[in-house]
């Protein structure tokens, strides 16, 4: 390394960064530098294993390192390696780093790895793999953590639908025959939308799914193509059983005033989805309420204190004068 390189801090920390190793060469006067050292290993984990004896004891630096390298932790000082805010670090950046096999054994660390990296689940014991109360807690924190489980897990309902409520996409690693099983894949749904786009894909497409699927979860419909949530009849059934429904439509259904009367008057609940500029227009909240007087209770509070709008729905609806 140039003598010139050695001794400027910027042109030091560029040569680190793409060469971890150039930290044995760098001028002494910079390696003695702690701010020098804790930006360094900031940029290149591994650049510890070259620093000087009292910066892999420093804990301030040490974790900066595991933050962007996990393996650094193998550098670190004995007591830092067993330090589980340091260790969980590491783990968090690469599930192979250096973790002594002691923290291995708390469960409450192991859990905690897992949290921060599913793939951790592979390092624990197997008692541990292979403990279900163990494995439900692990995939509550985490739901990719299914995906490292043995295969009769993936078959355990509860556990399977405990990791879906985390992560939606942990549905791919449920077993095979209950991703055929339409009522389970309904009570995922249920769970979380975000598994709809890890059902098969022959049910993408067939609306009585999805509209099973809407009943139970309306933000499921956020995942299906636009083609279906641009079917008027589709989205007015969805709407039907559940209101919420509508804010998933195609935005050309949403900007059409007399498709969101429809939704209206399929279901009153439907008027608190309708786009803000309808929301705050008095003709269309009058019109809603024409076509379903139990709408009021989901208009704006301007207009349910404005006459005209609650007569109408008193008239539609009389018992609209005590929502």
């Amino acid at each position: 390394m140039a003598e010139d390189v050695r001794q400027d801090e910027e042109a030091a920390l560029a040569a680190v960064h793409c060469r971890p190793e150039a930290m044995r060469y760098v001028h002494e006067d910079l390696r003695r530098n702690r701010d020098f050292i804790l930006k360094a290993v900031g940029r290149a984990g591994a650049a510890l294993a070259y620093v000087p004896q009292q910066f892999r004891k420093d804990r301030e630096i040490v974790l900066a390192a595991v933050q962007h390298d996990g393996i650094a932790l193998a550098y670190a000082a004995a007591d830092l390696q067993v330090n589980r805010e340091v260790a969980l670090a590491a783990i968090a950046r690469n599930v192979r780093a250096a973790v002594d096999a002691s923290l291995w054994q708390d469960r409450h660390f192991a859990l905690a790895a897992i949290e921060r990296n599913s793939e951790a689940l592979l390092r624990c014991p197997h008692h541990f793999q292979e403990d279900r109360m163990f494995l439900y807690d692990a995939v509550q924190r985490n739901g990719d953590a299914l995906r490292f489980t043995d295969e009769i897990f993936r078959y355990d309902h509860s556990l399977v639908l405990a990791a879906i409520r985390n992560d939606g996409t942990a549905l791919r690693y449920a077993g095979e025959f209950m991703r055929q099983d339409r009522q389970f894949l309904h009570e995922a749904l249920s769970h979380n939308a975000m598994a709809l786009p890890y059902v098969p894909e022959d049910l993408w497409s067939d609306r009585s799914f999805l509209l099973a699927a809407a009943r139970r979860n309306p933000d499921a419909l956020l995942q299906v193509d636009e083609e279906i949530r641009a079917d008027l009849n589709f989205m007015l059934a969805a709407v039907g059983e559940r209101g919420q429904a509508l804010a998933s439509c195609a935005d050309n259904l949403l900007a059409d005033s007399d498709f969101l009367l429809q939704a209206v008057e399929a279901n009153a609940e439907a008027l608190a989805y309708v786009p803000r500029r309808f929301r705050k227009d008095s003709d269309f909240v009058l019109s809603a309420v024409k076509k379903n007087g139990a709408a009021l209770r989901y208009a704006d509070d301007a207009f349910r204190d404005e006459e005209k709008i609650v007569l109408t729905a008193l008239q539609r609806k009389p018992e609209a004068g005590d929502l």
